[in-house]
């Protein structure tokens, strides 16, 4: 598994956007498969089941809304813990746990169920919020 090795500054944001624009899809794709496993990793693009994972693995194209679900997965992930190399556990216990500051809902239903332009930076201010104790 690719490991995140840049140093995330004082601005989390800024820092994961600027990571996550340096990854191709394949690239997106494996590393939130370490942090999120196939199942989780699937359901937060919004796909089925993980054949379509796979599929994106080998370089298949990702339908409209799952690029950008992705790509918002892999920066919310690199926020939470604010450093490189997030714990998995973490991520995936904060993907899947009722987030207050998302009216209780999980940061995974969310971007699985919803619109990306509207959810991905609600779910980046909640991980924020994580990653300073906000």
């Amino acid at each position: 598994m690719p490991r995140i090795q840049e140093a995330a500054p004082a601005r989390p944001r800024l820092a994961a956007q600027q990571f996550e624009a340096t990854k191709d899809r394949v690239e997106v794709v494996s590393v939130l498969i370490g942090l999120l496993g196939r199942k989780l990793t699937a359901y937060v693009a919004g796909a089925k089941d993980t054949r379509a994972v796979d599929g994106w693995l080998r370089g298949g194209s990702v339908y409209k809304e799952g690029e950008p679900r992705l790509r918002g997965a892999l920066r919310a992930a690199f926020i939470l813990q604010g450093k490189p190399n997030p714990d998995p556990q973490l991520v995936q216990a904060w993907f899947l746990g009722l987030n207050p500051v998302l009216r209780d809902k999980s940061p995974a239903r969310l971007f699985h169920e919803g619109d990306p332009e509207k959810v991905v930076p609600a779910i980046e201010r909640a991980a924020v919020a994580f990653a300073t104790g906000a």
